[in-house]
């Protein structure tokens, strides 16, 4: 049987996220893996929130793209909503149509009152098909 290969990327580390808005969610993007996508068997985001204000959650989105220009969402997203302090282990995300040659991963904060938010910690682990 094949050994599995995954490899892990650090997307943030003790990030502060002050959400200027109260109405939608604000992305930044954490993370960008080239060339690896069609090797991809699936992913999962493992998570760390820390000193959350009340009514902050965040999330992971992520888009594909086959030149590097034009962009496409993820068909859903790669880490669910979190409104929680402390350790969270994402769903895998298997949806391999998703996983083009470019890839990039969004930080979506939302908070119910402007200018609270919380730190937050996102690794993303990449599980490679055999």
């Amino acid at each position: 049987m094949p050994q599995e290969k995954i490899v892990t990327i650090v997307l943030c580390d003790r990030k502060e996220c002050i959400v200027n808005a109260v109405t939608t969610y604000q992305g930044v993007i954490v993370g960008n893996v080239d060339d690896s996508g069609p090797h991809i068997d699936s992913l999962r985001v493992y998570a760390t929130g820390q000193t959350f204000a009340a009514g902050f959650k965040y999330k992971v989105t992520g888009e594909h793209s086959y030149d590097g220009s034009t962009w496409t969402a993820f068909a859903g997203d790669v880490f669910a909503e979190i409104n929680a302090v402390g350790n969270v282990v994402g769903a895998v995300y298997s949806t391999t149509s998703d996983f083009g040659p470019h890839m990039r991963f969004t930080l979506q904060t939302y908070a119910n009152v402007a200018g609270t938010g919380g730190t937050i910690s996102l690794m993303l682990a990449l599980r490679f098909a055999t």
